[in-house]
């Protein structure tokens, strides 16, 4: 097992500290039996410092142990599960110092509460195991709790497309292929990138669920050409991202899994920002909002049209609302949802999520729950079945009846490859509260109907749901 100098001075720290306990020493005993100060044998101890070969036997000596055993990396059972840890390099891969708290004092409280710190982690592995939680899952809600620490909106993001702008021009002009053709154009001569357009094949087999990969360290880009148009363009625009932030650690295809580390996710949560921002302006999103919500009246060509009106697909348009909202209508109590319905299954599937301010229903959830037949999600998909153009647009307000928390919630469900399966549903969830009734004018329209919503059906308590999915073989009460 490769290790590196950090784990491995608290490995041994641990070792010594556990072995001087079980001798019923203090730190002055020891120090007295081996010859070295306390001092050096606390900071060891606290995993700061990683003794020389002679001191080591002097230690070993004086703790009646042999050397082998006490440089070994095995820890005694009761610390386990800090073995555990350590061996699977979660410790490092946890970027633990986004949120101010930085490796040093993670060690520290290690090496102080060994025994309590283990029973922690050993808690939390369990829980892990039990709902089969990944790594990437950890990666992904750690990105969630830093995009909600800074409301999702990053000033330095926002201004690196203000360069971009200014150094590159980037005029649209409604002409989708035009687009297309000039930020391949872009990548070709100022970022020597190479963009083909082909069926994703890999051994004779075609690959359906990559939407794009990279080779030669990102110099050669492979584009699905199953994809819509204004999705390629996002892809495009993301990759111009990564060349011009100079991003290199980042995922190769647009399969967000297996990662090396948080910061591969991080490095594609700000090429995708990069790209948001770049072909969806800051200043014009605002107007049209603040345009839109003015209005009396609620309208779905009002609607749509906002959400038509930039290159980038519905989900870009609906993620860039989230960073908005908050920051320049002060709406900052709001959820984002990607469903995906399984046509075959006749199951739904939360893909992607944010919340902001608080955890706000409803949310991601593992198993074979049914998620709530009344959501605006399941209408709109069902219409968007049978819909000519395949994409459906809705909006209602929901109250979850569990938290008499009342949501204005908007969404759109679409096909995203012309012959997938799976139908993708956006939904975007504002409280409502005093900051949005003085925000937007509509809504009060009757035309917005009100629903009582629970989260799943299996925890439901609405009694006699005529759309209920799943039998309730216990009362409510003791599920």
């Amino acid at each position: 097992m490769l290790i590196d100098k950090e784990t491995l001075r608290l490995i041994f720290g641990l070792k010594l500290r556990s072995l001087r306990e079980e001798k019923n020493y203090s730190l002055k005993d020891l120090a007295k039996i081996s010859g070295l100060s306390p001092s050096y044998l606390n900071e060891i101890e606290k995993g700061k410092k990683y003794p020389k070969t002679e001191k080591i036997i002097l230690l070993s000596e004086a703790l009646d142990v042999h050397y082998d055993e006490l440089i070994s990396l095995e820890l005694k059972k009761e610390l386990k599960s800090l073995q555990n840890l350590m061996d699977r390099k979660v410790l490092k891969v946890l970027p633990l110092d986004v949120f101010g708290i930085p490796m040093n004092m993670l060690f520290d409280l290690i090496a102080e509460n060994p025994d309590k710190v283990s029973a922690l982690i050993g808690t939390i592995l369990e829980i892990s195991r039990a709902h089969n939680i990944q790594i990437d899952d950890i990666f992904y809600a750690l990105l969630r709790s830093y995009l909600d620490m800074n409301g999702n909106y990053f000033v330095d993001l926002e201004e690196e497309t203000k360069k971009f702008h200014m150094k590159f021009p980037l005029n649209f002009n409604g002409n989708l292929q035009e687009l297309k053709e000039y930020l391949i154009s872009l990548l070709k001569t100022e970022f020597k990138v190479k963009v083909l357009e082909e069926e994703l094949i890999y051994q004779g087999r075609k690959l359906d669920k990559i939407l794009y990969y990279i080779e030669d360290e990102g110099k050669k880009l492979h584009l699905s050409n199953d994809l819509g148009i204004k999705e390629q363009n996002f892809i495009l625009a993301r990759e111009i991202g990564f060349h011009f932030l100079k991003i290199r650690h980042r995922p190769k295809s647009s399969m967000i899994r297996n990662l090396d580390s948080y910061e591969q996710l991080f490095n594609h949560f700000k090429a995708s920002y990069f790209a948001s921002s770049l072909l969806i302006s800051e200043d014009k999103i605002v107007k049209h909002c603040s345009n839109w919500f003015l209005k009396k009246e609620f309208s779905l060509e009002d609607f749509k049209s906002i959400i038509e009106k930039y290159p980038l697909p519905p989900e870009s348009v609906f993620y860039r609302l989230t960073q908005i909202l908050p920051t320049h209508f002060k709406l900052q109590q709001l959820f984002f949802l990607r469903y995906e319905f399984d046509q075959k299954l006749e199951k739904y599937e939360i893909a992607r999520e944010l919340h902001l301010s608080s955890i706000q229903g409803p949310h991601r959830i593992k198993g074979n729950e049914h998620y709530c037949a009344r959501w605006l999600v399941s209408k709109i998909t069902q219409s968007a079945l049978t819909n000519v153009d395949g994409v459906e647009f809705g909006i209602q307000r929901s109250n979850f009846i569990d938290s008499n928390q009342e949501y204005l919630i908007l969404g759109v469900a679409f096909r995203p490859k012309s012959k997938s399966e799976k139908l993708t549903s956006i939904c975007l969830g504002l409280k409502v509260d005093e900051s949005l009734k003085s925000k937007i004018n509509f809504l009060n329209d009757p035309k917005i109907k009100l629903f009582e919503v629970g989260e799943t059906c299996e925890r439901c308590s609405l009694a006699n749901c005529s759309e209920r999915r799943a039998s309730q073989e216990l009362p409510f009460e003791f599920l």
